[in-house]
């Protein structure tokens, strides 16, 4: 017997989780798999290898499989995970090492001179603040930077090939203009000229996708990483924050959801 249904992935900050439900969302099975930060870093500074995510994709999903013993299609895929990472890659799509991370404390400053040039409020955690700083402070690894995303994004790029991204995941990498739904261009010539860097942004940015919109399907790497076949539709990789909203039907104004 077969199942249809959905996979979903998550990247948390201690460990990636994998669940497959039925069409109607009953939860058949999960698994799941660990990781640690960077050893011996200073204080405020948290790193994780992007690799140890990949691994421990391949790992949560023998979990899920022991869990289900009949065969199961998967008919579409869904990916989440920490928000506000920097996660680099070359030209060939191979990472740069350790990817900072959403609780990483090294770039106030660069928050603060970005919300005084850009007009608008940085947040400290933001993608594109922890950029300013690498700029500045790892200049060799910059000039070799040709991608940047997330620590979903790279769990999408890995499945995919595609450097794309959910709309919610994006906003928390550089702002998103309302009208056009995409990075703010005019915000993005701002940045540009306060990092004097000979790479604009924008060309480093994964594409943007909005809700509904594809976010690829498995290429020859992702099928064998997950066991599944070449061609499962992939939806925008999203952030935690906005796949938790998702996830608890919030999709309507004045439906709210409240964490302490």
């Amino acid at each position: 017997m077969t199942i249809k249904g959905y996979l979903g992935i998550d990247a948390g900050t201690q460990g990636l989780s994998v669940i497959f439900t039925d069409e109607d969302l009953n939860v058949l099975g999960t698994g799941e798999a660990g990781y640690e930060m960077v050893p011996n870093l200073d204080e405020g500074c948290y790193e994780q290898l992007p690799t140890d995510w990949d691994n421990a994709l391949s790992d949560a999903m023998r979990n899920l499989r022991d869990q289900i013993s009949d065969d199961f299609e998967v008919l579409a895929i869904g990916i989440s995970g920490q928000m506000h990472g920097e996660v680099l890659a070359d030209e060939n799509g191979t990472s740069l090492g350790p990817a900072r991370l959403w609780c990483d404390a090294r770039n106030e400053g660069e928050e603060n001179e970005l919300t005084q040039a850009l007009g608008v409020k940085m947040p400290k955690r933001i993608t594109s603040a922890r950029w300013l700083w690498t700029l500045r402070n790892r200049p060799e690894l910059a000039q070799q930077t040709c991608h940047i995303t997330t620590p979903s994004g790279w769990l999408s790029y890995q499945l995919t090939g595609e450097w794309l991204l959910g709309i919610g995941d994006a906003a928390g990498m550089f702002p998103i203009a309302q009208e056009t739904l995409d990075y703010d261009h005019g915000l993005l010539k701002k940045f540009d000229s306060v990092a004097g860097h000979s790479k604009p942004l924008h060309s480093l940015l994964p594409e943007v996708r909005r809700a509904g919109q594809s976010g690829g399907t498995l290429n020859a790497n992702g099928a064998a990483r997950l066991g599944l076949p070449e061609g499962t539709p992939v939806a925008p990789a999203e952030g935690d924050q906005p796949a938790a909203l998702a996830g608890s039907l919030i999709g309507e104004a004045g439906i709210i959801s409240c964490s302490f």
